[in-house]
């Protein structure tokens, strides 16, 4: 009768602690999630206004000068020009034959969502180069000022920098499931402070690496804004315009070493919040 008794109010244990467990992970997922969603929105709003004073289409006549300076005319880069007329013609150039998941699959994978991006440079408040297709797409006439960041992507993937040649292949992937990874690592693994296996020190050491994981991103993000300004004023930009592409570029790079602050922000308090819920777990 008492082996009988144990079993159960071990199994007791076991099912309690498993629930707790889940409960912790998905808690410490969403709050992951949220928190990172919640800094970048606040950050972004006042990225938005600053944005507003840059828009505008006097870099225009600065493109096919970049690109033929570059030598970029004579490869099969090219540049979309994004407005209303051309929208569903270069949606269909970046979406491609894949369609995206629903919302909800899209939040709990944390996959990221074309359609902000595209409809972001559509509105005039960004840009960007598509490696796959080797094209930059910018609204020349609402938002014209990035071309030449967007420009410096290409040179930098095809760079004899071995150095920066690596920085592009590597950005993008490790800094969408570097984080990822790290953040699975934490929620799946209990604190224990006299433990020194490897996935503890992940665990201790979250935040910072997820921010680290981001760095090669930060990086060449950075390459390309103060190489991009030189870019500019090879193609001719000079005087308060070129003060307005010095001022976009502060405000990008600004926006990418606070995105992987954010990054290390949020892997950190969805860990916290999984350990507090955690603690509820009993002991024999």
């Amino acid at each position: 009768m008492m082996n009988t008794i144990n079993n159960s109010t071990n199994n007791n244990y076991n099912l309690n602690n498993i629930l707790i467990g889940a409960a912790g992970v998905c808690a410490g997922w969403e709050a992951d999630t949220l928190t990172q969603k919640f800094l970048r929105n606040t950050y972004g709003k006042r990225t938005i206004k600053q944005v507003k004073a840059l828009q505008g289409n006097e870099f225009k006549q600065y493109v096919q000068t970049a690109v033929n300076k570059n030598g970029l005319d004579k490869t099969n880069f090219k540049i979309l020009d994004l407005n209303k007329n051309t929208a569903g013609e270069i949606w269909k150039i970046f979406e491609g034959k894949r369609k995206q998941p629903n919302k909800i699959l899209m939040h709990i994978l944390r996959l990221p969502d074309k359609k902000n991006t595209f409809n972001s440079t559509l509105n005039g408040y960004n840009a960007f180069y598509y490696p796959k297709k080797k094209i930059v797409v910018c609204n020349l006439d609402k938002f014209s000022i990035p071309i030449f960041h967007e420009i410096r992507h290409r040179i930098n993937e095809t760079s004899p920098n071995f150095f920066i040649k690596a920085l592009s292949k590597v950005r993008s992937p490790l800094a969408f499931a570097g984080p990822i990874a790290i953040s699975i690592c934490s929620l799946f693994t209990d604190k224990k402070d006299e433990d020194n296996s490897v996935r503890q020190k992940i665990k201790n050491n979250c935040g910072i690496l997820a921010s680290l994981s981001r760095l090669p991103l930060v990086t060449e993000e950075c390459i390309a804004n103060i190489k991009g300004t030189q870019i500019a004023k090879e193609a001719g930009v000079k005087g308060e315009l070129l003060k307005k592409v010095k001022q976009c570029h502060k405000i990008s790079m600004t926006g990418y070493i606070l995105s992987a602050a954010i990054t290390g922000i949020s892997v950190w308090t969805g860990n916290k919040v999984r350990d507090e819920i955690c603690r509820l777990k009993k002991h024999e």
